[in-house]
């Protein structure tokens, strides 16, 4: 009875996270960035993954990012991966990097924790008639063609997990978030896991500096 009573605590709580980032980002479809503002990726990626800085942005010491010279690293890993797969942008939007982050909320042996995954658009040159589609890229650099694609086949460690349905922050008629829960690929088999939850910020303070595309 106990745990199903904290289980229960934790779906809740997890709905109303995911509510707060609903609220937060659900009002455009993408941030969208020119080549020349990379620092302002580079800080959102950064506030999505460590949450804020303890030092004030310094050009010379932290690349006005705040952020420690071996967090930084990791930090431009993932936005240079985040530029590498939306080379073909510009056949979506004329913006130069479109990107929008999600949040998934883990039931990790009952504590509550949480990890970013980053939505990039997706052009297919096959088909010039297509919309363009979502792929994913996590903290660990790895790129998921597809939501599905993210649920199947993610590292996360073995655990419970809430997530915006289809990786992306919408709403029903009542205006409240559309979410999914399921257990991580690790619970469902014996695998190889490398965790993110070291680079996983365990409380999320948001101050994004965006450009919203509806």
């Amino acid at each position: 009875m106990a745990e199903s009573a904290e289980k229960e605590t934790w779906h809740e709580e997890a709905k109303e996270e995911q509510q707060w980032y609903y609220e937060l980002f659900g009002d455009r479809d993408w941030d969208s960035y020119k080549e020349v503002e990379m620092e302002y990726l580079e800080r959102n990626v950064g506030h999505a993954i460590y949450g804020p800085p303890e030092k004030l942005p310094d050009e010379r010491t932290n690349g006005n990012t705040g952020y420690e010279t071996e967090e930084l690293e990791h930090i431009r890993k993932v936005c240079a991966t985040i530029k590498k797969h939306g080379r073909n942008l510009s056949k979506c939007n004329d913006s130069d990097i479109l990107m929008s982050v999600i949040f998934v909320c883990l039931n990790v042996e009952e504590r509550s924790r949480r990890v970013a995954v980053f939505r990039i658009p997706r052009y297919d040159p096959e088909d010039k008639s297509k919309q363009c589609l979502n792929q994913f890229v996590d903290q660990n650099c790895r790129v998921y063609e597809d939501w599905d694609d993210f649920l199947s086949n993610n590292l996360l460690p073995k655990c419970t997990y809430c997530y915006p349905a289809g990786g992306v922050y919408d709403g029903d008629e009542n205006d409240k978030v559309l979410l999914g829960f399921g257990e991580t690929p690790a619970s469902k088999a014996v695998s190889k896991v490398f965790s993110v939850l070291d680079t996983a910020s365990t409380v999320v303070t948001v101050s994004f500096c965006s450009w919203g595309i509806s």
